[in-house]
C-alpha cells in the first residue's frame, strides 16, 4: 500500500504574518510605487498607511496588506486590509491601461516612421501572431514631426545625463 502525501497527512504549518504597506502613485500599480512600512505590527502597518497619504499631498494612494507565510507554499496568501484614496479618489489600486495604450501606440508610429508596419492575425484577441511585417510609405509630415520630438527628448536626456555627472563630481 503506498502512502500519499496529503495536507491532512502533515503537522499543521506554522502561519508568520507581516503586514506589508505600499504607496501607489494616483494609485496606478504601473505608475512609480514604493514600500512604505514591512514588519509585523499591523497597527504601525495602517498607521503609516495613513500618514504617508497625508504627507504626499494626494499624489499616492497607499494599500496596507497582511501577507501571511507559512512553510507550505499553497496555504500563503496576500489580503488587503485598507486602502487609503489619492486625490484622485480610486476605490483600490488598479492598473491604468491607458499607460500600455500610449507605450504601444508608439511603438507602432516608431515602426510606421521607419518605413513597415506589422500584420496582425487575429486568430485569438489575447495573443495576436505578427504575420509578416509589411513596407510602406510614410507620411513627410508625421515622420518630421516624430524625429523632431525624438531629437527633443535626446536633448533633454543629454542635459539631464550632464546635470547627474555635475551632480556625482560635487
Amino acid at each position: 500500500m503506498s502512502q500519499t502525501n496529503t495536507l491532512q497527512d502533515k503537522p499543521t504549518p506554522k502561519i508568520k504574518s507581516n503586514y506589508l504597506t505600499i504607496a501607489y502613485r494616483f494609485g496606478q500599480t504601473n505608475n512609480h510605487w514604493y514600500v512604505v512600512y514591512m514588519g509585523d505590527d499591523q497597527d504601525k502597518a495602517m498607521a503609516l498607511a495613513e500618514d504617508e497619504v497625508a504627507e504626499r499631498g494626494g499624489k499616492y494612494g497607499v494599500a496596507t496588506f497582511k501577507v501571511s507565510d507559512t512553510q507550505a507554499p499553497e496555504l500563503s496568501y496576500r489580503t488587503m486590509l485598507c486602502y487609503y484614496a489619492s486625490s484622485l479618489n480610486e476605490t483600490l489600486p488598479h492598473h491604468n491601461y491607458r499607460y500600455d495604450e500610449l507605450i504601444d501606440m508608439g511603438m507602432i508610429l516608431e515602426d510606421y516612421v521607419q518605413g513597415h508596419v506589422y500584420r496582425i492575425e487575429e486568430t485569438n484577441p489575447q495573443t495576436p501572431a505578427f504575420v509578416e511585417k509589411v513596407g510602406i510609405e510614410p507620411d513627410d509630415i508625421i515622420v518630421k514631426e516624430a524625429n523632431r520630438r525624438k531629437e527633443k527628448y535626446s536633448k533633454l536626456k543629454q542635459m539631464q545625463q550632464e546635470r547627474l555627472e555635475v551632480y556625482r563630481e560635487s
